[in-house]
C-alpha cells in the first residue's frame, strides 16, 4: 500500500471517529495536568487531547456522569476512552526525542475551538510543566463546571491503636521545670549597698538581744522593777532599730513592694505554663485509654472463643426455641401462659422445677424435659463458628462504639503530646529571662530596703 493510501485511510478513520463522538453527552472527563483538574466536556476534546498526548492511558482522570459522584481512575481503564485509544493509536506520532533547552518550539496547548491537532510539543532535557488543556475547569471534590482549582491535598491516614501507641511512646517528656533562681546562691551586683545592709542587720539583732536580756533579768526582780526594766529595754531597742528615713527610704520600701509583687506574678505564670504537669496528665489519660482498648480487644477475643464452645452454642440454640411455638402433648395455651408467667419461655428455661408449678404433674414435666432433650439433639455444633463472618461482624458491632472512641483518642495522642511538649519548652524559653530579671530586681530591692 502506498503512502497516499495510508494517509487517506488515516483521514477516513479520523473522520469516522470525529463523526461518532461529536454528539452531545452528559459525561465529562477531568484530566489531572500541572496539579490541576481540567475539564474535557465533549468527545471532540477527548480526541484532541489524545492526539496531542495530553491525555494518555496512564493519565489520572475523573469521570462525572450526570449528577453522580466523580469516579477517579487511569484513562486506560475508562470504557468511554478505550475505543478512542484503539482507533487513534495508528495516527499518534512517536514521542519526540529530548532536545537541549532552547532547541525547538515551546509546548503548544489544545485550543477549545481548534479544528485540527496542534503541532507536537518539543521536549527539553530539564523538567517542564505539562501543557495546559484549555476548556472549562472545575473545583474538587464536587466537580461542577466553573473555575480552576488545585488538586485537593491528601488527608492524613488515621493511625491504628498500636501504631498510635508506638508514636505516643516515642514522644519524650519535657522533664521537670528547672529550679527557680531563688533556689540558687545570689551574688549582689556591683554598687549594691551590701555593707550598709549588714550594719542594719546587726542593729536589728542587737535590739532583739537587748530585749531578750532585759526580759531574762527581769524575771529575777520584783514586779515593779521588772516592768521598769522591760520598758527601758524596749525604748533602747526602738532607738537602735534602723528605720527608713526621708524620701530615699520611702522609695526603697515602694520599690521593694513592687518588686515583690512582680516576682510573685512571674512565679505564678512559671508554675502555670512551664510545669510538666499538663504533659504528664495527658500521657496518663492516653495510658488509661490504651489499657481500656487492650481490655476491649481481650473481651472481643473471649467472645470469639466462646463461639466455639459447645455449651455456648447449646445455650444460644435453646434460647431461640420458644415453648409457645412448639407442639408439646399435654401443654396447651393455658399451661403455656402459666409457664411464661413463671419465666419458662424457651427450651433453655425448662428444667425439673416445672413440676412445682400448679397444674404440672410428673407426666407433664417429663414431656417437657423430653422436648428439651429433643431440642438439644437438634443442635448442629460448629467447632469453627468464630470464623463465621456474620458472627465476627456481630461481635465487632458490640465493641465498635467504644473501640472507635478509644481509637480516635489514641490516634490524636501523638500530636497532642507534641503540642504540649512544644508549648512547655517554648514557655520555659520565654519565661526564663523574665524569671531571672524579676528575681534579681526583687533581691536588689530587698537589699536596698535592708540598707534604708
Amino acid at each position: 500500500m502506498g503512502r497516499g493510501s495510508v494517509v487517506a485511510a488515516g483521514s477516513n478513520i479520523a473522520e469516522e471517529v470525529r463523526a461518532a463522538h461529536e454528539a452531545p453527552t452528559d459525561l465529562t472527563i477531568h484530566v489531572l495536568t500541572d496539579r490541576r483538574w481540567v475539564s474535557l466536556s465533549s468527545p471532540a476534546k477527548w480526541r484532541r487531547a489524545i492526539q496531542s498526548r495530553d491525555l494518555e492511558r496512564h493519565s489520572t482522570i475523573r469521570i462525572v456522569r450526570g449528577d453522580e459522584d466523580p469516579e477517579q481512575m487511569s484513562a486506560g481503564d475508562a470504557p468511554e476512552l478505550a475505543e478512542l485509544f484503539e482507533q487513534l493509536a495508528p495516527l499518534l506520532p512517536d514521542p519526540p526525542e529530548p532536545q537541549l533547552e532552547g532547541a525547538g518550539a515551546r509546548p503548544a496547548s489544545i485550543s477549545e475551538d481548534a479544528a485540527a491537532p496542534p503541532e507536537k510539543p518539543q521536549l527539553i532535557a530539564k523538567p517542564v510543566s505539562t501543557p495546559a488543556i484549555s476548556g472549562r475547569t472545575v473545583p474538587g471534590p464536587k466537580l461542577g463546571r466553573g473555575e480552576v482549582s488545585p488538586v485537593p491535598a491528601r488527608t492524613k491516614a488515621a493511625l491504628t491503636p498500636d501504631a498510635a501507641w508506638t508514636a505516643i511512646s516515642s514522644v519524650t517528656s519535657p522533664g521537670p521545670a528547672p529550679p527557680l533562681p531563688s533556689a540558687r546562691k545570689w551574688t549582689p551586683p556591683p554598687g549594691a549597698p551590701v555593707a550598709k545592709a549588714r550594719r542594719n542587720d546587726l542593729r536589728r539583732w542587737a535590739a532583739w538581744a537587748v530585749i531578750g536580756v532585759a526580759c531574762a533579768v527581769a524575771l529575777t526582780q520584783s514586779p515593779l522593777t521588772r516592768v521598769g526594766m522591760v520598758v527601758s529595754a524596749a525604748a533602747l531597742a526602738l532607738l537602735m532599730w534602723p528605720r527608713a528615713r526621708g524620701p530615699e527610704g520611702k522609695r526603697a520600701v515602694a520599690e521593694f513592694r513592687a518588686a515583690r509583687e512582680a516576682w510573685a506574678a512571674v512565679q505564678r505564670e512559671w508554675s502555670g505554663r512551664a510545669s510538666v504537669t499538663p504533659f504528664d496528665e495527658a500521657r496518663s489519660q492516653l495510658e488509661t485509654a490504651k489499657s481500656a482498648y487492650d481490655k476491649l480487644m481481650a473481651k472481643r477475643g473471649r467472645l470469639l472463643a466462646e463461639l466455639n464452645q459447645r455449651s455456648f452454642q447449646m445455650d444460644r440454640h435453646l434460647s431461640g426455641i420458644l415453648i409457645r411455638s412448639a407442639h408439646i402433648p399435654g401443654v396447651g395455651a393455658s399451661r403455656v401462659t402459666t409457664l411464661s408467667a413463671h419465666g419458662y419461655r424457651t427450651a433453655k428455661d425448662v428444667n425439673g422445677g416445672v413440676q412445682h408449678l400448679y397444674g404440672f404433674g410428673p407426666a407433664t414435666t417429663q414431656r417437657l424435659l423430653q422436648w428439651r432433650a429433643h431440642c438439644e439433639r437438634s443442635l448442629r455444633y460448629n467447632p469453627r463458628l468464630s470464623e463465621d463472618p456474620k458472627e465476627v461482624a456481630r461481635i465487632d458491632a458490640l465493641v465498635k462504639p467504644e473501640s472507635d472512641a478509644l481509637t480516635a483518642t489514641l490516634a490524636a495522642g501523638p500530636e497532642e503530646l507534641e503540642r504540649l511538649r512544644a508549648r512547655i519548652i517554648a514557655a520555659r524559653e520565654e519565661l526564663q529571662p523574665r524569671l531571672e530579671a524579676a528575681w534579681s530586681t526583687f533581691a536588689v530591692a530587698k537589699l536596698k530596703r535592708r540598707a534604708a
